[in-house]
């Protein structure tokens, strides 16, 4: 059985509304890494206003993994993900 792995990781961006509010923290995604190599569903576990939430979505969907397999067959895994939003 090999595990999942996860090759590129994009950072979401941040939204001006959420700059200008000072939002910062963490947001927590279930993403659903199917055996196919595609993202499956993602549901927001904790999320974070003016957007964050959102962005954290669109960067989860553009995740580019490799399924993890038993018998060389792709599975289905979820997994939660994280994304720290910090204003620098």
């Amino acid at each position: 059985t090999q595990g999942m792995k996860i090759n590129s990781k994009p950072r979401p961006g941040y939204t001006d509304a959420a700059r200008q509010n000072n939002i910062q923290g963490t947001v927590i995604l279930r993403v659903t890494f199917l055996g196919s190599g595609q993202i499956g569903s993602v549901s927001v576990v904790k999320g974070l206003p003016n957007g964050l939430s959102e962005q954290a979505i669109a960067a989860a969907k553009r995740i580019s993994f490799e399924p993890a397999k038993t018998n060389g067959v792709g599975q289905t895994v979820t997994k939660q993900v994280e994304y720290t939003f910090s204003i620098y």
